[in-house]
């Protein structure tokens, strides 16, 4: 699906959380960057972006998204919407929706299937997709402590994801992977106009067990359809 030219053997993960490796695509994965070659390739890095020119590690709330509107000209964020732009692969997202009483419900949202309009693939697998993201390098005052990390670009919501928050990650269409890559030779004009909500009607989204709510749970009942009692025990539907 991504033409990767390398990539990296990797479990499944159902509750990825900031300061956490995410697998990211770029030109030049591990392998190609020790050849000078230039070839798309999966790597790892950590969510929560820190750009190169920074002279330590920040200490405050980690940078995990980049607006769409304004990526092009906020110092943090512009040097690696020029020179770093990556693809971050998933299939799907957690929003939480204020109730009128009690916590925040979440909900997963994903693209639709082929099949019965939700899910598809072996397994029934929900489609894979890829964010616009941002990576860059940062190495530290004596260039020693390498650290890749990565950012993912925001947009307003659509008609779909409004309910539920006023905004959701820039969802790349597949033709403009390689443009996002810089693959292709465009002003950034061009490559800031598909920086736009994905399709309405391609998504779905169901809620989930609050379970989701704690980093350390992780595994595949957390994408079910549920519902949850008073105490909080969940419930599949």
């Amino acid at each position: 699906m991504f033409a990767l030219e390398s990539g990296l053997n990797m479990r499944a993960r159902y509750n990825m959380a900031p300061m956490q490796p995410i697998p990211i695509i770029r030109l030049g994965g591990e392998d190609e960057l020790a050849r000078g070659e230039k070839g798309r390739g999966l790597t790892l890095a950590q969510w929560g972006l820190v750009p190169q020119w920074m002279k330590e590690l920040p200490t405050g709330r980690p940078m995990i998204n980049a607006r769409a509107e304004t990526v092009a000209e906020k110092p943090f964020f512009r040097g690696a919407f020029a020179h770093h732009r990556c693809l971050i692969p998933a299939n799907g997202f957690y929003e939480w929706q204020v109730q009128d009483s009690g916590p925040k419900q979440p909900y997963l949202i994903h693209l639709k299937g082929a099949g019965d309009g939700e899910r598809d693939g072996e397994g029934g697998a929900l489609p894979l997709f890829a964010f616009a993201g941002l990576s860059e390098m940062w190495a530290g005052p004596g260039g020693d402590n390498a650290l890749e990390s990565a950012a993912i670009l925001t947009t307003s919501a659509n008609a779909t994801i409004a309910p539920l928050h006023g905004r959701m990650p820039v969802i790349l269409r597949p033709e403009d992977y390689g443009l996002w890559l810089g693959e292709e030779d465009v002003p950034p004009k061009e490559i800031l106009s598909r920086l736009t909500p994905f399709d309405e009607a391609d998504f779905a989204f169901h809620p989930v067990s609050r379970q989701v709510n704690s980093v350390a749970n992780d595994d595949a009942a957390l994408i079910e359809e549920s519902t949850e009692d008073e105490a909080g025990q969940k419930k599949l539907i």
